[in-house]
């Protein structure tokens, strides 16, 4: 400030050196306020000395700058760039890979796509796998399984392995450390067994040598045989255990097993759908259910991509496309009746649902549509946007609709505690990459699909469609293994009890259920690992028992049962007892007779045949009355089966809602209300039929509700009046061209080329089956607001129907989001999306918070 007062002295030839000036000035973008001679911020000429950059203020300094202070000549900081920044106003972020002082610093290799916060390197986008903490520096506890950790605080995602628990899988559990000292027991006995006989033989071995040759284990140790507790065999695979049978006690597991404590009642649960008492009286039919699944929304979007289909590759099926217009959501819902009514009136192919012939006439068919618009529809069907289909997606065209159906299927119901697991084969012989053959099945080609059902009512609950080895994430306990635990994964830690058969049993698979709270149930091959050897001499067992005995083993939590009926059947499971049994007929040959016996039953065979029927009923359910049309494209054979697994759900969820809301008039049906007539009752409302309507006859077929045809003209040598100026303007005008499809006379008109399949109103021009997309208004001159999602709008209004694009707001997204429209939402938003006005995160990545994940 010396400079400033030596500029008084020689301006104002004024001595200040005894002046006191106390004035604080201020000084803000755009302007400096001080006082007239000078302050601590300003000159006599109210220059600015500390602050922004200019003499006035008018410009501010970069964010990047230390302190925020810059030279007022050039805005070069004064002190340097914060950490983060760079350039020679440090007004640039460090590149992505860099961070830190002068951006030197590179980001964590272990960062996903190597991208970090620019000012202190913390990882964007999460961070590869096996690795946790802000900067990705510090590695998933060694026992969590699948290496998969929370990358905020490290805590396992998937459980632990095998011997492991608590939320960082350090904990051994108990049965580990019992079987831990088994091991150690039976190798200091192998040693002290060779200590002794080289005692006999050598005469010079000493007590210190000897010391010094035996393992003494440390913590290391105990890691690596907990680590790799499913390599060693269990105690009873050594041949240590005495089978037992109906005479001797089981006490059961060490551990009590885990009680039955859903995440929702089970039933139906529709509390999105209803929100008021009086909504409940919405769901009384059971169209009302199937639209559950297959909701006006999802209809709405399948209606969108059939269409869409249609006019761009409808021209190169010119037989088929004639005629063609648009599909309704109205139209699809009777198509979908359609189908179900062919599900259960069969006719030997499509066409005698249409044949007027004696045999076949009065089949009701045509009272939904005429069959060339139902084989329209069939052709250009489309479950996807074929724009933006993922060619490395094997699903990539049912994918839509198979996340869809799946996601509801869960929503809609909580199932009961006990479940089943199965493989369905839904039947197609076309070429794709997944086709599967099952010898043993009665649908022996088609498509393979795991499925997770309710074995009390048949519900669908969960299900995956198998798409080969090499696109299913694996562990090294085989896929039977990976299968169970994916479908398992929704009901963790809640009590359920899961059947399956000898495909997936396996101990190893018991175990691993049984620490997720998870209770199981299968037979079990007696190859397979961890069976016990002492039930392996099946031969000999069946020469020495008689129909009906029976053997146990028990190996803490595992109890592995062989019952002896036709042949030999061995069961395991994680929570059941040898205790118990039943008696069961069975027709025995005796003395060359054959008489009906009582033999008894274990009550684990039992509980085994009763609860593993739940995905065998769910297909018999879903075959009896399926959709299924013959067609070599999978995903339309998958459209089908999604169909059946709505409509079956649907009538699971309409007889439980008829359980506990029996005081309803409009619920009252039969005692005995099968699933035919839930199907009947169901095609009737989506076709719109009455249950007692006249035999529908040739002459009364349900016409197409198109009011137009597609002008597609041909030209005649001779001239007539155009049928429409004459009927409309009473005018005479000789045209040559006609209509290709109903020969009528009629003037010839170039229609707008955005107008959908180029068919316009003869008179005004005007677009009769709406516009391309990005078009709209009367003559779809108009294109559509280039902030509409997709492009898409209003053909009357021009809003945009899908939304719009991040940032935009309003009906035509003619508004802008407010202060930072221009700006990316912050990439540490999950799938970075924000709120288009605020920016606010609705979640952020691991390792991040607050309104913006900043």
């Amino acid at each position: 400030m010396n400079t400033a007062r030596y500029s008084v002295m020689l301006i104002f030839g004024v001595s200040v050196v005894n002046v006191s000036l106390n004035l604080a000035a201020v000084c803000t973008k755009g302007q400096c306020t001080c006082p007239a001679n000078c302050s601590d911020n300003c000159d006599n000429n109210g220059t600015c000395v500390l602050c922004n950059n200019g003499t006035t203020c008018e410009q501010a300094c970069s964010k990047g700058c230390i302190n925020n202070e810059c030279n007022i000549s050039n805005g070069l900081c004064k002190y340097g760039c914060k950490s983060g920044f760079t350039g020679d106003k440090c007004e640039r972020p460090c590149s992505n890979g860099f961070f830190g002082t002068k951006c030197r610093q590179n980001c964590s290799s272990k960062c996903l796509n190597k991208k970090c916060y620019h000012k202190d390197g913390k990882c964007l986008q999460g961070c590869e796998s096996g690795y946790y903490g802000n900067s990705c520096s510090n590695t998933c506890p060694p026992h969590c399984f699948n290496k998969s950790c929370n990358q905020s605080t490290g805590s396992c995602l998937q459980g632990c392995n095998a011997g492991y628990q608590g939320p960082l899988c350090h904990e051994v559990t108990s049965a580990a450390i019992l079987l831990f000292e088994k091991v150690l027991y039976l190798y200091y006995t192998s040693k002290n067994q060779i200590k002794m006989s080289s005692d006999e033989n050598d005469a010079s071995f000493s007590d210190e040598s000897s010391d010094e040759d035996i393992w003494e284990p440390d913590s290391s140790d105990s890691d690596s045989v907990i680590e790799n507790l499913s390599d060693f065999t269990s105690p009873t695979d050594r041949g240590n255990a005495v089978p037992k049978g109906y005479n001797d006690v089981d006490e059961g597991p060490p551990a009590p097993t885990p009680k039955f404590r859903p995440a929702r009642e089970p039933g139906v649960h529709l509390n999105d759908e209803i929100l008021t008492k009086a909504g409940v009286r919405k769901f009384l039919h059971p169209s009302d259910f199937f639209k559950l699944y297959f909701t006006v929304d999802l209809v709405n979007m399948l209606v969108l991509y059939t269409n869409k289909y249609a006019a761009h590759f409808g021209p190169t099926k010119p037989t088929v496309y004639k005629g063609w217009y648009d599909v309704t959501v109205d139209e699809f819902y009777t198509f979908l009746g359609l189908l179900m009514y062919m599900s259960i009136v069969r006719a030997p192919s499509v066409s005698k649902y249409w044949c007027r012939s004696s045999l076949y006439n009065g089949l009701w068919a045509r009272s939904f549509m005429t069959k060339k618009r139902f084989l329209q529809i069939m052709s250009f069907l489309k479950v996807s946007n074929f724009e933006t289909e993922d060619r490395q997606d094997k699903l990539s065209k049912i994918r839509f609709l198979y996340e869809y159906i799946h996601k509801k299927c869960q929503k809609l119901y909580q199932p009961h505690q006990n479940l089943s697991i199965d493989e369905r084969m839904v039947q197609n012989k076309g070429r794709y990459g997944f086709r599967q053959y099952i010898r043993d099945k009665p649908t022996k080609w088609g498509m393979k699909i795991w499925v997770l059902a309710d074995s009390l009512t048949g519900y669908t609950y969960d299900f995956e469609i198998y798409v080969g080895k090499d696109n299913s994430p694996s562990c090294r306990f085989g896929l039977a293994y990976d299968v169970v635990m994916r479908l398992s994964k929704s009901i963790i830690n809640q009590g359920y009890v899961i059947f399956f058969d000898n495909f997936y049993t396996s101990y190893q698979l018991l175990k691993d259920l049984l620490l997720k709270g998870i209770c199981a149930c299968g037979t079990i091959l007696k190859n397979r690992k961890g069976f016990p050897n002492a039930l392996k001499d099946v031969k000999t067992f069946e020469k020495n028992s008689n129909r009906g005995d029976m053997r146990w083993v028990r190996d803490d939590e595992i109890l592995t049962t062989q019952w002896r009926d036709n042949k030999t059947i061995s069961v395991m499971s994680n929570f059941m007892t040898a205790n118990g049994y039943s008696f069961v007929k069975r027709r025995t040959k005796i003395n060359g007779e054959y008489r009906e016996l009582l033999v008894k039953q274990p009550s684990i065979i039992k509980e085994y045949n009763v609860y593993m029927g739940g995905d065998d009923k769910s297909d018999q359910l879903i075959n009896k009355y399926n959709v299924l049309r013959k067609t070599k494209k999978y995903w339309k054979t998958l459209f089908f089966h999604f169909i059946d697994i709505a409509r079956v759900n649907s009538y699971i969820l309409f007889q439980e809602w008829r359980k506990t809301h029996s005081d309803i008039p409009e619920l009252k049906r039969p005692n005995r209300y099968l699933q035919l007539d839930f199907t009947e009752e169901l095609t009737r409302e989506l076709g719109k039929i009455e249950k007692y309507q006249s035999v529908p006859t040739a002459s009364n077929v349900k016409q197409s509700k198109k009011t137009t045809h597609s002008i597609i003209p041909e030209f005649s040598q001779t001239r007539r009046n155009c049928k429409l100026c004459y009927q409309t303007l009473g005018v005479e005008r000789k045209v040559s061209t006609k209509c290709g499809e109903c020969d009528t006379y009629l003037c010839f008109h170039v229609c707008p080329s955005n107008c959908l399949n180029k068919t316009c109103d003869i008179l005004n021009g005007y677009c009769k089956h709406g516009c391309k997309n990005g078009f709209t208004g009367q003559q779809c001159e108009q294109p559509c607001p280039s902030n509409c999602l997709d492009k898409i709008c209003d053909l009357t209004n021009g809003s945009c129907k899908l939304g719009c694009s991040t940032g935009d707001t309003g009906l035509k997204c003619e508004q802008s989001c407010g202060q930072g429209c221009s700006l990316p939402c912050p990439t540490s938003c999950t799938n970075q999306t924000c709120h288009p006005e605020t920016g606010h995160c609705s979640s952020c990545l691991a390792g991040y918070t607050g309104p913006m994940c900043d």
